[in-house]
């Protein structure tokens, strides 16, 4: 194996005179170690999360590599992995190819019990890039409003041209290609100021955007509205001091979850609660534009980030409202976005 080093370090004209040598005399060489074939091994990484950690063996529980021929953009080798070699320490998908440069584009699969998920929009064989394009799945209802309610698999992506696969023999493992989280979990909890029980039927949690259709490069395609609406609504208890008599008391609100495709900073995703009124009649309780909303919390910090990618690596959110009597948010109470208390000031310019 120093002649590989020898190959790898000398400078260019002579390794091409050592690689015409190795072509003849390189299996005589090394009868005794295998011949001079090389197999490559492609890696991937998904650390563009708040911890900045590598978690895609934990996260990613299937995998599809796509390679392409920069020139003509058609498709050189696919290959899907899947199941626990994807967690083991070490493990890289095995790809066949000559040595070259391709561009490289995969998606990422975590799967969740009882969801929905994400397919190709050709539903065809892959044969150029736009073939890549993914659909997340939605429902249509009697009105013809697009909507998703359930969970959603979880959907990663990464997209890297000009990657080199080196003209030389036995094992290459190239840098890892490093995958971003496409699905953000938002929990709404509602709560009555005063601690006074919540009639979950009468609430309505939706948050609508056009976010469903998305590029093989990552960015968003034009779409259709999809109102996502809460896979899991339930009744939630706990306990707190009154604030007077420093008595524990119980207070209820309720717990609405819904899974989104990926959050961008140039839309206007918006989250809207609406509750039914003793005489039937629908009110707002409130209507924000999420993103805003979200983004109010990226914080010191993260300050190195940009909106875009703070809103890729956070994939999770829970905005606490504080409702009055009258089952209307109380905004002098501000809002609890990931445990920061945001306090809203309204000023006449």
């Amino acid at each position: 194996m120093i002649f590989s080093n020898i190959l790898r370090f000398c400078c260019p004209a002579v390794a091409v005179a050592a690689a015409a040598v190795s072509l003849i005399s390189c299996d005589a060489i090394y009868d005794d170690e295998g011949d001079c074939s090389v197999r490559y091994g492609v890696k991937f990484r998904y650390d563009y999360n708040m911890v900045e950690a590598d978690a895609f063996g934990s996260s990613v529980d299937a995998v599809s590599l796509y390679l392409f021929d920069p020139t003509d953009g058609h498709l050189v080798w696919s290959g899907t992995e899947s199941g626990d070699a994807l967690a083991s320490e070490g493990w890289v998908m095995p790809v066949d190819v000559a040595p070259g440069c391709y561009d490289a584009i995969a998606w990422g699969y975590g799967y969740r019990e009882d969801a929905s998920g994400f397919s190709l929009a050709t539903e065809g064989e892959v044969t150029t890039k736009s073939d890549l394009i993914c659909r997340m799945a939605r429902s249509s209802d009697a009105a013809g409003v697009s909507y998703s309610d359930s969970d959603l698999h979880e959907l990663y992506h990464v997209a890297v041209d000009g990657i080199e696969f080196p003209d030389t023999y036995g094992d290459v493992t190239l840098p890892p290609l490093r995958m971003t989280k496409d699905t953000n979990v938002i929990r709404i909890l509602l709560m009555h100021v005063d601690g006074s029980p919540m009639e979950q039927d009468d609430f309505f949690v939706t948050i609508t955007d056009n976010n469903g259709l998305l590029n093989y490069d990552n960015t968003l395609l034009p779409d259709e509205t999809i109102t996502y609406r809460p896979w899991s609504q339930l009744s939630v208890e706990t306990a707190r001091p009154e604030p007077e008599s420093r008595a524990i008391v119980s207070a209820s609100g309720l717990l609405a979850e819904m899974t989104v495709s990926r959050l961008m900073a140039d839309h206007n995703p918006v989250l809207a609660v609406t509750h039914r009124d003793a005489d039937g009649s629908m009110r707002d309780v409130l209507r924000i534009n999420l993103r805003e909303y979200v983004l109010m919390v990226k914080g010191n910090y993260h300050r190195h980030y940009t909106d875009q990618q703070y809103l890729d690596y956070q994939d999770e959110y829970v905005m606490t409202f504080f409702l009055n009597d009258e089952n209307r948010w109380d905004i002098t109470q501000g809002i609890y976005i990931n445990s920061w208390h945001v306090v809203l000031q309204f000023t006449d310019i």
